[in-house]
């Protein structure tokens, strides 16, 4: 894995946990709606075939504690990420990577913070990710990530 895949990863996740946070919440109204017909529910309630409200929980609590294990992943990969990150020697590199990517910041609010141009926030972006690639290059192992 290389810098650039390697720090996409926070963002990657990020998106599929809200998806998911997201789609629970469908599931649920789509549950308790008293709106729908009976069979668009998750589980009837009183269906012969003991599907109800409980075991559309069930499928929804199982839902969330998938999601739950994604939120733990995604905050190893961001402390493994940001030691990563802490391995550079530019300070200034280590608070852009950080911001950019872990912090989620915007080039122009990162250029605010700091007092820089965006073109200039570009380019220590740019420079950052290139010294980051050479330690990973070196140290293979630290671009492992285990995303089972």
């Amino acid at each position: 894995m290389n810098a650039k895949e390697m720090l996409n990863l926070p963002t990657k996740y990020k998106n599929i946990i809200s998806m998911r946070v997201m789609n629970a919440r469908e599931m649920y109204i789509q549950l308790t709606s008293p709106s729908m017909h009976y069979g668009e529910r998750i589980g009837s309630p009183g269906s012969k075939s003991n599907k109800g409200f409980v075991s559309g929980l069930d499928k929804i609590e199982a839902y969330n504690e998938e999601t739950e294990k994604l939120k733990v992943e995604y905050v190893a990969i961001n402390k493994k990420i940001e030691s990563c990150i802490f391995l550079l020697e530019n300070l200034k590199e280590q608070q852009i990577l950080i911001d950019l990517f872990l912090h989620f910041k915007t080039q122009r609010e990162t250029a605010a913070k700091h007092g820089y141009s965006q073109r200039q926030i570009q380019r220590i972006r740019d420079v950052g990710i290139e010294h980051l690639d050479a330690i990973l290059k070196s140290h293979p192992n630290m671009a492992v990530f285990d995303l089972s």
